[in-house]
């Protein structure tokens, strides 16, 4: 494993992810509502909704990068799922707290996927031992997939998944009259 190519794959997937991030963000509305627009990209403004666009990217970018960089493998699975880890609860607290101010999200986008990637490339780095954390970084990875393809669909009515200009949870109806939203 070359530490340079690392550090190299982790700076490209900064910014991969924080874009792709940003174009999953309005996915929904650019398709005009299609099917792909509801898997891939946030249906409302629901802090899970946004988290759910970071997981996506996290994930795609981890296995183009697990393409790219040799490195071993259980080794990176565990440090790819806890920065995952790191980058959802970096960016889930401080976006339950703030709100849903646009130059704030985008502050706490880039500083959550910023420590996620932070988090992975130290724990590649590092010579501690995480083979043995394998099967439950496996676990957690797949709930944490799971969760985020099935919890647009079936969002529970928790604050987590409240739409807060609507107060929708998931896809928001077609019928839903936006304009009494904004006017009122």
């Amino acid at each position: 494993m070359k530490k340079k190519t690392l550090i190299i794959s982790e700076i490209t997937g900064f910014f991969v992810v924080a874009t792709g991030v940003l174009l999953l963000w309005n996915i929904y509305e650019l398709t005009d509502r299609s099917t792909l627009g509801v898997v891939f990209g946030a249906v409302n403004s629901s802090v899970w909704e946004r988290a759910k666009c970071i997981s996506i990217c996290f994930m795609l970018c981890g296995l183009c990068e697990l393409l790219c960089v040799r490195v071993y493998f259980r080794t990176f699975v565990v440090s790819k799922t806890l920065g995952l880890c790191v980058s959802l609860l970096s960016f889930i607290i401080p976006e339950s707290i703030l709100g849903a101010d646009t130059y704030a999200e985008f502050l706490v986008l880039s500083v959550s996927v910023l420590c996620g990637f932070g988090c992975s490339y130290l724990l590649t780095v590092l010579s501690v031992n995480l083979r043995q954390l394998f099967a439950p970084a496996c676990f957690l990875l797949m709930l944490i997939f799971m969760m985020t393809f099935s919890f647009t669909a079936f969002a529970p009515k928790l604050w987590l998944f409240r739409d807060p200009y609507t107060g929708c949870y998931g896809v928001v109806p077609r019928s839903f009259d936006m304009g009494a939203v904004y006017l009122g």
